[in-house]
């Protein structure tokens, strides 16, 4: 945060805040809209200004932080304006969950963790194609799959998905995967209907 923003922030009336989350361990957390439009050396015509959305956390009881401050300010900054704040700040932080579950997630289960290059491009590629594989599966169990794997990780959709969907076979020169007729029933033709839903009407 910068320290224009921070400023900002802070000047902010005790009204504009709203309650997000109630207490949990000890901690309120609000958020407020901060009208802020900070300087920038290169600006674009007819470019759209960013919106500010600051985060306070506090102690219930109005105790102090270990660095002796009353409360923490945080901000998001997005270029959607069409969505409550609250909803905005839910959808932000639900989209992947903490960036250290996702670093373990990366780095034990999809492979990040082991680079297969000394050459900095190679890498970074490689790690590109293990955030997309994890964004995937996001998609996969959000749309797709029944609601007992909403929160099942890689390792375990590895096992009860993927490699029981069928046995892959050649045959008059093709290769082909033949899927097991439970597995369709099951899993495949309800997950088929759930992405066509999804589908526009044309």
């Amino acid at each position: 945060m910068s320290r224009q923003l921070k400023q900002e922030v802070e000047a902010l009336p005790e009204e504009a805040w709203n309650v997000w989350k109630e207490e949990k361990r000890g901690m309120v957390r609000e958020w407020a809209e901060v009208a802020y439009v900070p300087s920038r050396r290169h600006e674009e015509r007819d470019t759209k200004p960013y919106r500010y959305v600051a985060i306070r956390v506090r102690r219930q009881q109005g105790e102090l932080f270990e660095n002796g401050a009353k409360v923490r300010h945080f901000a998001v900054v997005s270029n959607i304006w069409e969505m409550d704040g609250q909803a905005l700040l839910e959808w932000q932080r639900g989209k992947a969950g903490t960036i250290e579950h996702i670093h373990h997630i990366l780095d034990n289960e999809l492979a990040a963790g082991v680079y297969p290059s000394a050459k900095h491009g190679a890498n970074a590629a490689w790690l590109r194609l293990q955030v997309l594989t994890h964004n995937l599966l996001q998609l996969l169990k959000a749309v797709a799959l029944p609601q007992e794997y909403a929160t099942a990780r890689p390792k375990r959709l590895r096992f009860a998905v993927f490699t029981q969907l069928g046995r892959v076979v050649r045959h008059a020169g093709q290769v082909l995967v033949r899927i097991a007729s439970q597995v369709w029933r099951a899993l495949i033709q309800p997950a088929h209907h759930r992405v066509l839903a999804l589908s526009p009407p044309s």
